[in-house]
């Protein structure tokens, strides 16, 4: 038998050390083998915490979901794909980033935090809307995920 919070000492050798794993602390028995399977999934998928992603990555994920530029997310350009991406840019970086929207004004070209908060605000309603949008927002947080679980 095997606790829940030996899974990762289990997966990686030489981490079992430290109040956590000197005793069942709030532990759970893992007492199969496709339990401990389940526990090791859940553990690597809680890896997309929010807060976890910087302003750069997630810029890049929603240039290559969108097909837009770095460049023409911060040009002011009313075209209806850019303000999709400044949209979702600014809604996945509130999500996924621990950047205060005044950190995210940069990345968009923006003069203050209010574009910023606008383009969420736009972004939820979008994503209550439009399926497309919501596929790019998801297929977004995919690659954030998936380019996490690489590193």
């Amino acid at each position: 038998m095997i606790c829940a919070c030996q899974v990762g000492a289990r997966l990686r050798p030489g981490f079992s050390t430290g109040h956590v794993f000197a005793q069942r602390y709030k532990a759970l028995v893992v007492d199969r083998d496709n339990y401990l399977l389940q526990v090791s999934r859940y553990i690597h998928k809680k890896r997309m915490i929010p807060g976890l992603y910087g302003l750069t990555e997630i810029v890049q994920r929603v240039c290559e979901v969108t097909g837009i530029e770095k460049e023409e997310l911060r040009r002011a350009a009313r075209e209806e794909q850019i303000q999709r991406g400044r949209e979702i840019f600014s809604d996945v970086a509130r999500r996924y980033s621990k950047a205060s929207l005044r950190e995210s004004v940069p990345y968009l070209g923006a003069r203050d935090p209010s574009m910023v908060s606008h383009g969420v605000r736009r972004a939820e309603e979008r994503f209550q809307e439009d399926r497309t949008f919501r596929q790019q927002m998801e297929r977004i947080v995919e690659k954030l995920v998936h380019s996490s679980i690489q590193a």
